[in-house]
């Protein structure tokens, strides 16, 4: 009787062990399947540190299929305020600051205490700095509007088409051909470094005489660029204003 007892009592903890396990690995599998990282821990994760992390939020959109013949509103085929007025709302008036602290985590080696930084105006432990999207937002804009420089002749009769008064065209014509490939270079760093894998599609003419051309409307799931340009607006150092971006500090630049 005892040895039967002893029996059930074991297939008792052996049964309960096994219903015990699977509840834990039920609740596991549940648990990984239901609790998903979100958009800031997966960016914290995979970008550097930057201080507009908390700003970033992603969604779904279909971008539009521009061809040859499509208008923008931020390129046209020659320069008018409407145009020259989006581009100007795109760009930050003023830079954001940085904690010197923070230099290790951008991958700058140079130490915080080092003279070159450009301090932030009312604390010192703060360095101005820029946000990535505008440096190549900037970049964009400069080859728009250098896109028109072979009708500088008709600058005179429109002066809507002259940029030269900008500090980005100021210098001889090799500083300013350096500048654009600088943006050209910059510009496709950013391209090869998100390496975008959407794919674009062939798509078959509708009407006649027309040819096969490629679907530019493809779908991305992209960031709130206008919670980022809040983001930018809301801790801007306002005491620093930039004309022209940053090519207004210095010509070689």
């Amino acid at each position: 009787m005892s040895l039967r007892r002893e029996r059930n009592s074991s297939q008792y903890r052996m049964w309960l062990a096994t219903v015990v396990l699977c509840s834990l690995s039920t609740l596991v599998s549940f648990c990984a399947h239901s609790l998903k990282a979100t958009d800031i821990q997966c960016v914290r994760h995979q970008s550097s540190w930057s201080p507009a992390t908390e700003a970033i939020e992603y969604h779904w959109e279909t971008w539009e299929d521009f061809d040859f013949f499509t208008k923008s509103g931020y390129f046209q085929r020659k320069p008018s305020d409407e145009v020259d007025q989006a581009w100007d709302a795109l760009m930050p008036k003023h830079p954001i600051s940085i904690p010197a602290s923070k230099l290790a985590a951008l991958g700058q080696s140079d130490s915080a205490d080092d003279a070159a930084w450009v301090r932030h105006p009312d604390d010192a432990s703060q360095i101005l700095a820029m946000p990535e999207y505008a440096v190549q937002l900037g970049c964009l804009n400069l080859l728009r509007q250098w896109s028109f420089s072979p009708q500088r002749e008709a600058w005179a009769q429109n002066p809507k088409m002259d940029y030269s008064y900008l500090a980005s065209f100021q210098g001889d014509e090799v500083i300013v051909w350096q500048r654009m490939h600088q943006c050209l270079e910059r510009i496709k760093q950013a391209l090869m470094c998100w390496g975008d894998t959407g794919t674009i599609i062939w798509h078959y003419p509708t009407e006649p005489g027309e040819r096969v051309h490629f679907d530019m409307g493809t779908l991305h799931k992209c960031r709130n660029f206008d919670k980022i340009q809040d983001w930018t607006k809301a801790n801007q150092v306002e005491a620093v204003t930039m004309d022209n971006l940053w090519w207004s500090g210095d010509n070689n630049v």
